[in-house]
């Protein structure tokens, strides 16, 4: 059965907690976020992204997009630390992934 769900808030952050809010009231513990780099920069943003995957093609494509959108990482030094980073090649790409804290604070 396919449920259309009509995101409720006037913020970001309010539209974010009340999807967060309707996943875990159907039992859902864990997702994937798949979405463009708006979406992305407004899980962000929230705190609510806990583990990061990028996958790395070797192919030259020319002028990229960003990943991310958001205001908050203006700086290198404002920059996402990635902790407990592992990688795993698969056929000619490589996944990295890493968690935005460490193991013992998640």
């Amino acid at each position: 059965d396919l449920n259309i769900i009509i995101i409720e808030g006037t913020s970001d952050s309010e539209q974010v907690e009340f999807i967060l809010k309707k996943l875990k009231d159907i039992g859902v513990m864990s997702a994937i976020l798949e979405g463009g780099a708006t979406v992305t920069g407004l899980f962000l943003m929230a705190g609510e992204i806990d583990q990061f995957l990028y996958t790395i093609s070797p192919k030259v494509a020319g002028n990229g997009i960003n990943s991310i959108n958001s205001n908050c990482y203006n700086k290198v030094s404002d920059w996402q630390n990635l902790h407990d980073i592992t990688s795993l090649q698969i056929k000619d790409d490589i996944l990295f992934s890493g968690y935005s804290r460490k193991y013992d604070t998640i």
